[in-house]
C-alpha cells in the first residue's frame, strides 16, 4: 500500500496498539480481510484452539468454550476519525454489527 502511495508513513515507531489505527487514519483498505470470516484456515482453526488461548479465555467464561457461529472476528478502529463501520464507534457486543448488516 505504500508503494502504491495509499499509505505515505508506516509509523514504525508507534507501538502496536496505536499502529493500526494510524494506519487506518491513511487508507480504510487497512481493515479489509481482517475478519476472519475471510481467512478460515487450518492456521485459524489451530489458534482459536489453541491452549494458552483458552487457558485465558476460561478463567472469564467457565470451561465450556465455544465459537461464535457468526464466526467473525475484527479489529476494534478508533472512531475519532471518524470512519467507523458503527455510528459513534464499532459496537460492544460485535454481533450487533453483524446482525445489522
Amino acid at each position: 500500500m505504500q508503494a502504491e502511495r495509499k499509505i505515505e508513513n508506516l509509523h514504525l515507531e508507534a507501538p502496536f496498539h496505536q499502529r493500526f489505527g494510524l494506519l487506518l487514519a491513511q487508507s480504510t483498505e487497512m481493515e479489509h480481510g481482517l475478519d476472519i470470516m475471510h481467512i478460515r484456515q487450518p492456521a485459524m482453526f489451530a489458534f482459536l484452539g489453541n491452549q494458552n488461548l483458552l487457558d485465558l479465555i476460561e478463567p472469564l467464561v467457565s470451561s465450556e468454550i465455544t465459537g461464535n457461529p457468526i464466526q467473525h472476528i475484527r479489529a476494534k478502529p478508533p472512531s475519532s476519525d471518524g470512519r467507523s463501520s458503527w455510528p459513534g464507534g464499532e459496537a460492544e457486543h460485535q454481533d450487533a454489527v453483524v446482525m445489522m448488516k
